[in-house]
């Protein structure tokens, strides 16, 4: 029905499910299999398991899918409580697991964007290039937002970076010509 009405994108692709539903009829299903919708996929580790990510990416292809953070208020905080303003209390762990306090429900996510690449190539098993695409290109597109190209005369707007032993490292980020990270200088 909200295809019907116009919906083309799901923004947190199993996440908000019962954690008991039907093997069959549930929207899972239906979702992965409609060719009008795209699927927002969050890729931290803990909201959904690599083979879901997987599934969904063999399903929908790398233009059916896109990487969505779902960043909490408190996403890079160190470990600890905290107190959310007109919401439940939340916990960080260690490894970035964020929870309602007592439960062991999720609170969003700690990681951003830049760990969806890492998750997906250490996780999923994806090459860097469409790991990237699945976290920058593919997202800007979907929001009709034209990044630059790098040629001459262009506007220098890029984030350079590389993968090495299982991390990503951003070594240069410039906006509109200026210099926001350099790690090499």
């Amino acid at each position: 029905a909200a295809v019907d009405r116009g919906a083309t994108m799901v923004t947190h692709f199993a996440n908000g499910v019962s954690p008991t539903i039907h093997r069959f009829k549930n929207p899972l299903w239906g979702l992965l299999d409609n060719d009008k919708l795209v699927l927002g996929l969050i890729g931290d580790g803990f909201h959904l398991p690599p083979e879901v990510v997987g599934t969904a990416l063999k399903t929908k292809g790398l233009e059916g899918c896109f990487m969505v953070s779902d960043a909490s208020p408190f996403s890079g905080c160190k470990p600890g409580s905290y107190k959310r303003l007109g919401g439940c209390d939340c916990v960080i762990k260690e490894n970035g697991f964020i929870h309602v306090a007592e439960q062991e429900i999720l609170a969003g996510a700690w990681f951003q964007l830049d760990r969806s690449v890492e998750y997906l190539i250490n996780q999923v098993g994806l090459p860097f290039e469409d790991a990237w695409k699945l976290c920058s290109v593919t997202p800007a597109k979907l929001a009709d937002v034209d990044l630059p190209m790098l040629r001459e005369g262009d506007e220098a707007t890029f984030t350079q970076a590389r993968f090495t032993d299982g991390k990503l490292k951003i070594q240069q980020t410039v906006l509109k010509g200026e210099k926001r990270i350099d790690t090499d200088a």
